[in-house]
């Protein structure tokens, strides 16, 4: 079977499309919108073929939004340059942090201990249960030759 280039997938193009209409739409969903197999869209190599591919054409989109850096204005005696800056490049805004109150917090912290004392005591639980059984298995072997 030939290997498949990112830029002959037509799902890559209809995934781009798809993120360009919902923005705000998560990439494996989108990918399986565009007839993505659902394992396909779990694979991290997928999604990063789709991201560059998004990246680039948002590159592109704003080179071309870009004003020229130089203008000439000319005249016949004169010639004046004028000399644009680029614009700054925008940051991605920061996920804002949800901060609980110390009442939930607390009760957080608690359901987390208590969880925690559950595990212990079905470890402590099982491995009486093996010991049990191991000291049985023991002593019949070895006490009782059975």
């Amino acid at each position: 079977m030939p290997k498949v280039r990112d830029h002959d997938d037509s799902r890559v193009k209809a995934t781009l499309r798809i993120m360009e209409a919902n923005p705000n739409l998560l990439l494996p969903a989108a990918m399986r919108a565009a007839k993505f197999t659902i394992e396909e869209s779990k694979l991290q190599k997928f999604q990063q073929r789709v991201r560059r591919r998004l990246l680039k054409k948002q590159e592109q989109q704003q080179q071309q939004l870009q004003p020229p850096t130089n203008i000439t204005i000319g005249a016949d005696s004169s010639v004046s340059t004028l000399s644009t800056t680029t614009p700054t490049p925008q940051h991605k805004a920061k996920a804002i942090r949800v901060r609980h109150t110390s009442s939930a917090t607390q009760q957080i912290r608690q359901n987390k201990l208590i969880t925690k004392n559950k595990h212990k005591a079905a470890e402590r639980y099982r491995n009486r249960i093996d010991f049990t059984t191991y000291l049985l298995h023991y002593l019949d072997h070895h006490y009782f030759n059975v």
